[in-house]
């Protein structure tokens, strides 16, 4: 699918960078945007003097390889640029961040991922597109957003959550994965923080069972090495 690039506002700085711009929806791009719809975030600040355009992405820093070894190589191969990494050990964070005004432009007006994403919704490109695209957005938005649990009932019973504010993202996400043939529920649930005294809702997607499970891996899997390994482990084609 070919992008419209005539909304972009590329600055002096990035040009300078020599950044570079897809003009192709590929699966990279699409598992990126996954990645920033899950983790990422992107916003524009005013100062006095000079307008801030910056993205990061947040991860926990158990996950640093993949956000080192995978992530930052990702968007350099789309970018040719690559994210400065933080490391919040006092916060068990990893922090990817980058100022630029054409990368926020690109995902903000090109893709149309929002500042708030606390109604954000699968961009209409990856709606749009092939079901390699849509499974390469999904591996991506996993990584980030769903996590795999393994009960025991008694013999080991594996789900795939995923969690988001957004109620129309989890909703898609599951239309998608219908798509693949892989049944799923969404729900909405209310938790109590006790520290903040508020209480939030959250909307969650649920994957149950050996056999569903197993077509997720296959059709959508995870690039997270962690993520992966836990579903070897589990040995969940054996159960």
């Amino acid at each position: 699918m070919k992008l419209d690039l005539s909304k972009l506002q590329i600055s002096n700085q990035d040009r300078s960078r020599s950044i570079t711009f897809p003009d192709q929806l590929t699966p990279e791009l699409a598992e990126l945007i996954g990645i920033m719809i899950g983790d990422g975030h992107i916003g524009r600040y005013k100062t006095e003097n000079y307008t801030h355009y910056e993205i990061f992405i947040n991860g926990n820093i158990r996950d640093k390889d993949y956000y080192e070894n995978y992530v930052n190589p990702l968007i350099f191969k789309l970018f040719n640029i690559k994210f400065n990494i933080r490391l919040l050990p006092n916060e068990n964070g990893i922090v990817l961040r980058k100022d630029s005004k054409g990368i926020y432009s690109f995902l903000s007006e090109v893709i149309g991922i929002p500042s708030r994403k606390d109604n954000v919704s699968v961009p209409a490109c990856i709606l749009d597109g092939s079901k390699e695209i849509k499974s390469s957005f999904l591996r991506g938005y996993s990584d980030a957003d769903f996590c795999l649990m393994l009960k025991r009932k008694p013999k080991i019973y594996p789900i795939i959550q995923g969690t988001s504010k957004s109620k129309i993202a989890m909703i898609q996400c599951g239309k998608i994965l219908e798509e693949f043939g892989i049944k799923n529920s969404v729900r909405e649930e209310k938790e109590y923080y006790a520290k903040r005294k508020a209480t939030y809702t959250k909307h969650r997607i649920f994957i149950y069972g050996i056999f569903q499970v197993n077509s997720f891996m296959e059709q959508i899997g995870f690039s997270n090495p962690k993520k992966y390994e836990k579903y070897k482990k589990s040995g969940p084609e054996g159960i």
